[in-house]
């Protein structure tokens, strides 16, 4: 997908899936995709998701579905409280692999259905224990967990779809626009500059953002300006006013501002949250990973 970051997730070969949970109250996930299913509980708190083009703001005792190279992203800015999600991703056959081989696990057709419908589930106490039971095994009797639970989940429906409306094979000239956006980052192009550098109407352009990232230009080009300003006070030691101005900020108050927003955390304390959890592994900018937390 031409309209969202790669994110190259890197679980071992010993295993089926990476249990991961993060508690925290500044958190930033720029919209990306990976051929990896992923399942996101919200166990405390409240989350900004955008799946697809929707946007929707996740509930504790809500459970996301995202199936592959569907973009997604999240972002908590409330920074007086805190949130904590337990979070599932999945090598890419392992549900259709499975489905395959056992005629028993014919609920997985369900819900691989549900995976690439970007489906939000209220879990119940019982579903919320066997989710967390998940994550309190190990080994095979981690899968022998993980079995039961979705079994339990193919039998409710989802409360909402987030990819209903959203087109998997996305519009040609969503890729142009993408590309545009990332060349001139630091340009400071209006609505109506850009869009006449891609020789569009104003309204033509606007329905095309909005149809094929669910966002406004406004609000997906600061997107991508504060995911460069994360990528920047992740991997370099470079000043913050040259992170903010590299990122295409006209203004070292205008990039504090709108990082906080974004993230929840200043940009120095996100770099030394980032550096105290990462450090002394410093990825480069190109392999740059927004999975956060503990590895459970």
């Amino acid at each position: 997908m031409c309209n969202s970051f790669f994110e190259q997730i890197f679980i071992p070969e010993s295993k089926s899936f990476n249990c991961n949970t993060f508690t925290g109250n500044s958190f930033f996930c720029p919209i990306h995709n990976h051929p990896e299913c992923e399942m996101v509980f919200i166990a405390k708190g409240e989350i900004e998701t955008v799946v697809g083009n929707s946007k929707y703001r996740q509930q504790a005792g809500e459970l996301l579905l995202v199936g592959p190279h569907i973009p997604h992203g999240f972002s908590f800015n409330r920074t007086q409280a805190t949130f904590t999600s337990h979070y599932i991703q999945i090598k890419t056959r392992l549900i259709e692999n499975s489905r395959l081989l056992f005629s028993e696990l014919s609920a997985l057709n369900k819900i691989s259905e549900y995976f690439e419908q970007g489906a939000i589930f209220a879990l119940d106490a019982k579903l919320t224990a066997l989710y967390f039971a998940i994550f309190e095994q190990e080994g095979s009797a981690r899968l022998m967990a993980w079995m039961p639970f979705l079994q339990s989940l193919s039998q409710i429906q989802p409360q909402r779809l987030l990819t209903e409306h959203y087109q998997q094979q996305s519009s040609e000239a969503i890729h142009p626009i993408v590309q545009c956006i990332k060349e001139h980052i630091r340009a400071h192009l209006s609505l109506a500059e850009i869009s006449e550098k891609m020789n569009m109407s104003i309204s033509t352009f606007t329905r095309v953002i909005q149809q094929n990232i669910g966002l406004s230009y406004v609000e997906y080009l600061t997107s991508v300006k504060v995911d460069l300003a994360c990528r920047l006070l992740s991997s370099s030691v470079h000043p913050i006013t040259y992170v903010a101005s590299e990122s295409g900020f006209t203004s070292i108050s205008q990039f504090n501002k709108k990082f906080k927003q974004h993230v929840g955390a200043s940009p120095s304390e996100y770099r030394k949250e980032w550096r105290d959890i990462y450090s002394p592994i410093m990825l480069p900018i190109k392999d740059k990973r927004w999975d956060m937390g503990e590895i459970c």
